[in-house]
């Protein structure tokens, strides 16, 4: 194997300076590229046990709908950003359907999915 190493280096060498900065940008770029994409790995993992950790808590609950200012707070974990905007749209809907003088379970529903998606799409973008 040390000779493989050496026989690249001596080829590197021998080539001309376009070559060499050619290859050269090219481990640049490969470096950067593995230090994104490990960054990236280790950030989405994170995620995913903070994600994991939530759903376990809220689990625990028995009344999703009436849970502690504290399980909405959490917007850096993306399971409770879109829970919190589901619950506060679900609220937002009857708060309206009470002053209407119609307030429904399907349009507090229907209120909370289309917050639900909203609030996948910037998790998706984000």
């Amino acid at each position: 194997m040390p000779t493989l190493a050496m026989s690249v280096i001596q080829i590197f060498l021998t080539c001309d300076i376009v070559g060499q900065i050619i290859i050269g940008g090219l481990a640049v770029f490969s470096l950067i590229a593995w230090t994104i994409m490990l960054g990236k790995h280790f950030e989405l993992k994170r995620l995913r046990l903070l994600n994991h950790t939530f759903d376990a808590r809220l689990r625990d609950e028995r009344s999703l709908l009436d849970l502690p200012e504290s399980f909405r707070n959490r917007r850096a974990i993306p399971y409770a950003d879109l829970f919190a905007d589901a619950v506060e749209s679900y609220w937002r809907a009857a708060a309206i359907g009470k002053e209407k003088g119609r307030d429904s379970t399907r349009a507090r529903l229907e209120h909370a999915e289309n917050a639900l998606q909203r609030a996948l799409g910037r998790q998706t973008l984000r």
